[in-house]
């Protein structure tokens, strides 16, 4: 079952949607094969019992599963580790759900470590720092934690990209919607003070040599 992508902002897009390693099962795994283990063996030596106490062992083994390894098996199934274009995510819980969304902006670290075993198989702990209101949160069996590291850094780093294009494209609308203007005829309007001001804005790139002079000619004309 991957991220329901209802929960998704407009426009934002899913990066990397990835479920703990199975290393988090090895719990479960080794309750289930003691308890499979367990049941044929009792089996085996109760060949002589009545078959409602044959079936009441089946029954205990299935309820002793659902306890000590099946839970286990349904929360990581229900577990999401989630990278967008905007946020980390981190989504659990088989009845109630809990949440947590990190905006790629208000990461300011990020760490990870692993043990022997854990670099052998490929898992590890990511620990994210943030100014949000979570502070800082431990993803415990992460895929391959170092290419998450990365992967979240260059997201962030494309997201900031695209926040700065957004805003320089603003600013030269903006500029240029100032530029087309006609000026109006003011005589306490600081002529001199407007001219440097556009001088300054040609030198930053905002406005073209051509519209600055356009402009500077409006001005003087005022004079």
């Amino acid at each position: 079952m991957t991220y329901p992508r209802k929960l998704l902002n407009p426009g934002e897009e899913v990066v990397l949607d990835l479920r703990q390693h199975w290393i988090a099962l090895t719990v479960a795994v080794l309750w289930t094969a003691v308890i499979v283990v367990a049941l044929v063996a009792l089996l085996w030596v109760s060949g002589s019992w009545p078959g409602w106490a044959r079936t009441g062992l089946v029954v205990v083994a299935v309820i002793a599963f659902c306890v000590l390894a099946g839970w286990r098996f349904l929360t990581w199934a229900m577990r999401h580790f989630v990278l967008t274009t905007e946020r980390v995510i981190s989504r659990s819980g088989v009845f109630a759900k809990r949440a947590i969304d990190i905006p790629l902006d208000t990461i300011n670290d990020i760490h990870f470590s692993q043990s022997i075993i854990e670099r052998i198989c490929g898992s590890g702990n990511l620990v994210i720092s943030s100014a949000s209101e979570f502070g800082n949160n431990e993803f415990r069996f992460i895929r391959d934690p170092e290419k998450v590291q990365n992967l979240i850094y260059h997201q962030r780093e494309e997201a900031e990209r695209v926040e700065r294009r957004e805003a320089a494209r603003f600013q030269a609308e903006a500029m240029a919607s100032f530029v087309q203007q006609p000026v109006q005829p003011n005589p306490t309007t600081d002529v001199p003070a407007q001219i440097a001001q556009l001088a300054q804005l040609r030198d930053q790139g905002a406005i073209t040599d051509a519209e600055f002079q356009q402009k500077k000619a409006e001005l003087l004309g005022r004079m």
